[in-house]
């Protein structure tokens, strides 16, 4: 058996920063849907492996439930866990190809240490190529931290976060847009907030006992 569900992401749109609450309201309030997350990207020079020196790449500031929303998985280890995200650690997931840009191999990248802005952090994870994506963060080319690592080391108050939510039905996705929007006025009287449709997609539907 398997359920329809269909991804979407929201952005503010004026000078607001969607929060970590905001997610706890639409999560309450908002019927129809079957998870919610925030996240966030920046770019940031990164060493280590087989690098000569620094490059630049593309960092993203997650939550554990970040991979199962967005159907990530892992070709070795683990991926950012809410302990990690609470104690603020210093760990990271390298998408596939970055992986084997920094150190040839997932099974070498794992348990490694990288430098993200001269910080060190070490590899809990590294995810199975996922390739082309249509929208959102691309896997494969993205290094995962966790989010309020991130947001303590590299983005501090400049942090411009996107709420991904997940409607159970795709036939319902704009009752869920409009139920968002709804809980959202209420702690942004007058804000517009854009939605991204990130595309249907078919999951499997948890086993009945």
């Amino acid at each position: 058996p398997y359920r329809r569900q269909r991804q979407m992401c929201i952005r503010d749109r004026e000078n607001i920063t969607l929060d970590e609450d905001d997610v706890d309201d639409i999560e309450t309030f908002v019927s129809g849907i079957s998870a919610a997350t925030i996240s966030y990207t920046t770019r940031s020079a990164v060493d280590g492996g087989d690098l000569d020196e620094a490059q630049t790449y593309s960092i993203a500031g997650v939550k554990d439930n970040y991979a199962a929303i967005s159907n990530l998985s892992l070709a070795v280890g683990d991926f950012i866990t809410e302990s990690d995200d609470e104690n603020k650690e210093k760990v990271c997931v390298l998408g596939a190809s970055i992986a084997e840009e920094i150190f040839g191999s997932a099974i070498d990248a794992y348990g490694s240490v990288i430098y993200i802005d001269d910080r060190s952090y070490v590899v809990n994870g590294v995810l199975s190529s996922m390739g082309t994506v249509a929208s959102g963060i691309s896997p494969d080319d993205s290094i995962f931290i966790p989010y309020a690592t991130g947001v303590k080391y590299l983005v501090g108050s400049s942090v411009s976060p996107t709420i991904t939510v997940l409607a159970a039905d795709v036939n319902n996705v704009e009752g869920v847009i409009e139920e968002v929007t709804e809980v959202l006025a209420t702690s942004y009287p007058n804000a517009e907030f854009t939605f991204e449709d990130a595309g249907s997609k078919m999951e499997a539907a948890e086993a009945s006992n």
